[in-house]
C-alpha cells in the first residue's frame, strides 16, 4: 500500500473514537481467525491488511482516490471514505457493500464478523495473471482454537442511601467463546439481598449448523403470546429447509439469551449500543414507566430481567431522551410482542422444539414451577408467499398442555393480517392483529380475547383491543385515532376512542396532543428559540413539566427545569450543567442544584472512559430532584464496568456490547 502525501491523509476520516471490537471472522461461512475490527455507530471498520488478506483484493491509494482490485472487477472510491485509526488504514462495512458487494454483519451467536465475498478468496484479481493473484486462501493459515475464552465482561455496582437501610450492591460476570465446533456463554449474578445472592443465571454451548442451530443448557421458550413463556435448562433445536443463517445472523445490538431471531421481540434482557452519550433510556410497559437508566458514555445501554407477562399482548417500548425526561424523546424503540412475524417464502419451513425441566438447577432461588417437566414444539410454513400458517404444543409448569394455530396473510402490498388461537384446558384464547402502511398512513388494530380459566385457574374472562391510525396530511401535520376496549383480570374496563395529532407549526414549534393507553393525554410542546436554545413543556396525568436548554456547543450545554404536581400543589425548580471537560465524549462531569420551595438539594456526577471497555461512573445525590421521583434522596451510587477481549493469550480491553 502506497504512503500518503499530509493533503491526501487529510482527506481521510478520523476513527479515533471508533470502539475497538475483538472478534472471529467467517468468509463464506469458513472460520479464519480472530481480529481487532472497530465500531462506528452502526458500520464496521476492517483493517485493509487484514481484509486484503482475508478476502483476496488488493487496495491502493494514490491521488485519485482508492483503488480496489478484486477478482471480478476493479472499483474507485473517494479517499474520504476510509478511515484512519493508529496510523492503519480502514474501510468500512458500508464502502464495502457499496462498492465490491462484500456483505458484512456481526453474529452474536459467533462472537463472529461475517463476510459473504461474491467471488472465491485466493482467485486471481482481474486482468491479472494466476501468478500475480492476490495472497489470500480460502481458509486461513491461522485458525482461531477450538476452545478460547472470546470475552469477559464484569460489572460493579454499589448504592448507598446514607440511612437506615442496608446498602445495596450487585455484580454481573458475562463471559462467552469458542468451543469445539460451537460457541458458549455464562453470567454469574449476585447481590447482597435476601432474595438472590450468587447464582450462575444463565450458561449453555451453542451450534450453528447450515439449516439448523442447537443450544444446551439454559433456555427461555416464548413461542407465541398466547402461550405461556418459561425458562427452563435442556435442549433447544430450530430447522430451517432454506438458510438457517437467515435466523442466527442479528443485525445490531442483542442479549446473551437470545437464540433466533424470532426472539428478536420476546428477549428479557434488552442491550443495545446506539443512545445518545450520558442521556436517558426509560422502559415503559402499557406506557406506565417501569425503569430508567443512564446511557454509558459509548451509548451503552441494557435493561435486565425485562417483565413481561404470559399469554398477554404487553405494550412494551423503550423512550430515548438526550437530556432529561422533560424533553422529547428523539427515539421510541417498540418491542411489543405481534403475531405479525417475518412471512416466509413459499415453501420455507421454520421448524422449532425444546425439552427439559423448568427453572435452573444450578440456582438457590427455586420458584414452585421449577424442577418440573418442560417440552414445546412449534412450526411455520409458507403455503405461499402470502400466507404462512403456524401452530405450536407445549406443556407448561402447571402441566397443562397448551395448543395454538394460527397464520398471517398479506392482503396485497400494503394490508396484512394475523389470526392465532390456542386451547389451554377446556378455556379459548384468540390474539389477531390487522396492520397497513402507506406512503401517508398507518393503521394498527389488535385484539386479545381469553375465556375464564385460561391465564389461570381462577382467572376471569378478559379482553382487550387496540387501534392506532394515523393520516399524514402535510409535512406540517398528522392527525389519527387512538382507541381501546378493555376488561382487565380485576374487572376494570377501559372504553376510550380519542383523536391525536402532531403539528409543526413552523421549523422551531412542534405541538402534539396523543391519548395514552388508560385514554389520558400526554400534551407536548416544543419551541427552538435559536439554534442553541430549546424551550419544552410536557403535561400528563396532573404533571406539568418545562425545560430550557441551552447548548454552548457539543461538549457543554445547561438545562433549566420546571416541575408542578396539579395533585399535590408542589414544584420543583432545578438548574444542571453537563459539560465534556476534553472535548470528547470519554469524560463527563455533571453538576446540578434543586429548589422545592422547602429545600435545596445538590448533584455531583462524574462518567470517565479510561479505554474501550473499561468505564467508571460515579453519582452523588443530596435532596436533588430533577422532574423524576427516582432522584430525590441523598445517595451515593457508583458503577465499574470492565469488558474484555482474550487475544494471543492476554486479556485486551475492548466493547463487546
Amino acid at each position: 500500500m502506497q504512503s500518503l502525501h499530509a493533503a491526501e491523509s487529510d482527506q481521510i476520516q478520523s476513527l479515533d473514537e471508533a470502539v475497538p471490537v475483538v472478534a472471529g471472522v467467517y468468509v463464506n461461512r469458513v472460520e479464519s481467525e480472530t481480529i481487532e475490527v472497530l465500531r462506528r455507530g452502526d458500520e464496521y471498520w476492517i483493517p485493509v491488511p487484514k481484509l486484503q488478506e482475508l478476502v483476496g483484493i488488493r487496495v491502493e491509494f494514490s491521488g485519485q482516490g482508492i483503488q480496489i482490485r478484486t477478482p471480478i472487477g476493479n472499483v474507485t472510491a473517494p479517499m474520504e471514505d476510509s478511515g484512519l485509526y493508529q496510523g492503519e488504514h480502514y474501510l468500512s462495512s458500508g464502502l464495502l457493500k457499496d462498492k465490491t458487494k462484500i456483505q458484512l454483519s456481526f453474529s452474536p451467536s459467533l462472537y463472529a464478523i461475517s463476510l459473504i465475498v461474491p467471488w472465491r478468496p485466493g482467485a486471481p484479481l482481474f486482468g491479472e495473471s494466476p501468478d500475480k493473484q492476490a495472497k489470500s486462501h480460502p481458509v486461513a493459515d491461522v485458525l482461531a482454537p477450538s476452545g478460547a475464552l472470546s470475552f469477559l465482561n464484569i460489572e460493579n455496582n454499589y448504592l448507598s442511601t446514607f440511612g437506615d437501610s442496608k446498602d445495596m450492591w450487585d455484580y454481573y460476570v458475562e463471559s462467552g467463546g469458542r468451543q469445539g465446533e460451537g460457541t458458549w456463554a455464562t453470567r454469574f449474578q449476585g447481590d447482597n439481598t435476601d432474595e438472590r445472592e450468587h447464582e450462575l443465571d444463565l450458561y449453555y454451548w451453542n451450534r450453528v449448523y447450515d439449516r439448523s442451530v442447537l443450544r444446551l443448557g439454559t433456555n427461555y421458550a416464548n413461542l407465541n403470546s398466547l402461550l405461556s413463556s418459561q425458562d427452563y435448562t435442556g435442549a433447544q433445536w430450530a430447522y430451517s429447509n432454506t438458510n438457517i443463517q437467515e435466523y442466527t445472523d442479528f443485525e445490531g445490538q442483542t442479549n446473551l439469551d437470545q437464540f433466533i431471531d424470532d426472539d428478536k421481540k420476546l428477549q428479557r434482557d434488552i442491550s443495545r449500543g446506539d443512545g445518545p452519550p450520558a442521556g436517558i433510556a426509560e422502559l415503559r410497559i402499557d406506557d406506565v414507566p417501569q425503569a430508567r437508566v443512564r446511557i454509558s458514555l459509548d451509548g451503552q445501554y441494557t435493561f435486565r430481567d425485562v417483565p413481561q407477562v404470559a399469554n398477554d399482548f404487553q405494550q412494551v417500548q423503550i423512550y430515548v431522551y438526550r437530556y432529561s425526561l422533560a424533553d422529547a424523546p428523539v427515539q421510541i424503540l417498540d418491542y411489543t410482542k405481534t403475531t405479525l412475524g417475518r412471512p416466509l417464502e413459499q415453501g420455507e419451513m421454520l421448524l422449532r422444539a425444546g425439552i427439559g425441566e423448568t427453572g435452573n438447577p444450578l440456582s438457590d432461588n427455586e420458584e414452585p414451577d421449577d424442577g418440573h417437566f418442560a417440552g414445546f414444539v412449534g412450526a411455520r410454513y409458507g403455503i405461499s408467499d402470502k400466507v404462512t400458517v403456524q401452530s405450536a404444543i407445549q406443556q407448561n409448569a402447571d402441566g397443562d398442555t397448551e395448543i395454538m394455530v394460527g397464520g398471517q396473510m398479506s392482503l396485497g402490498t400494503k394490508w396484512a393480517m394475523a389470526v392465532d388461537s390456542a386451547v389451554r384446558g377446556s378455556a379459548l384464547g384468540l390474539v389477531s392483529e390487522l396492520q397497513g402502511n402507506g406512503d401517508r398512513w398507518d393503521f394498527n388494530l389488535r385484539l386479545t380475547a381469553k375465556e375464564e380459566g385460561y391465564s389461570t385457574d381462577t382467572s376471569p374472562d378478559t379482553h382487550d383491543v387496540r387501534l392506532r391510525t394515523f393520516l399524514k396530511l402535510s409535512t406540517k401535520l398528522s392527525v389519527g385515532l387512538i382507541g381501546r376496549a378493555a376488561k382487565v383480570e380485576s374487572g376494570e374496563k377501559t372504553e376510550f376512542l380519542l383523536p391525536a395529532g402532531y403539528l409543526n407549526l413552523a421549523s422551531s414549534l412542534s405541538l402534539s396532543a396523543v391519548p395514552n393507553q388508560d385514554g389520558n393525554y400526554r400534551l407536548s410542546a416544543g419551541y427552538r428559540l435559536t439554534d442553541n436554545t430549546q424551550l419544552t413543556s410536557i403535561y400528563e396525568e396532573d404533571l406539568l413539566s418545562a425545560q430550557l436548554l441551552y447548548k454552548w456547543s457539543d461538549y457543554r450545554d445547561f438545562d433549566f427545569n420546571y416541575l408542578y404536581n396539579e395533585d399535590t400543589d408542589e414544584y420543583t425548580l432545578s438548574g444542571r450543567l453537563n459539560w465534556y471537560p476534553y472535548g470528547t465524549h470519554n469524560e463527563r462531569w455533571q453538576t446540578g442544584v434543586s429548589y422545592n420551595g422547602s429545600s435545596t438539594g445538590y448533584q455531583l456526577s462524574w462518567n470517565k472512559i479510561f479505554k474501550p471497555g473499561i468505564e467508571l461512573r460515579v453519582d452523588y445525590l443530596d435532596g436533588y430532584n430533577a422532574l423524576s421521583d427516582i432522584e430525590n434522596e441523598r445517595r451515593l451510587f457508583v458503577s465499574l464496568k470492565t469488558d474484555f477481549s482474550r487475544v494471543g493469550g492476554k486479556f485486551v480491553p475492548s466493547n463487546n456490547d
